[in-house]
């Protein structure tokens, strides 16, 4: 379990830490927060979603603090419970 407590280089929001503050600790909560925060390119058009061009120059983007600082996550999602 303590494998999935620590932030790896992927996972570290960076700068973008403090959005962090005040998740729930459990996992129905962190799921209600995560779901719709980021969307899959190759999803995008099953949720009726069309990607910018911008957006789809970051398809690549694999770290969360690079994805969260440069926009990339799903527009007016925030890190808050749904």
């Amino acid at each position: 379990m303590k494998r999935y407590l620590t932030q790896t280089k992927t996972t570290d929001p960076g700068a973008m830490a403090r959005e962090y503050e005040g998740l729930p600790s459990d996992i129905a909560g962190l799921v209600g927060v995560v779901q719709n925060v980021f969307l899959h390119i190759h999803w995008a058009a099953r949720y009726g979603v069309t990607p910018t061009d911008e957006q789809e120059q970051h398809v690549q983007a694999r770290l969360v603090s690079g994805s969260a600082s440069t926009g990339t996550v799903s527009a007016g999602s925030r890190l808050t419970p749904r």
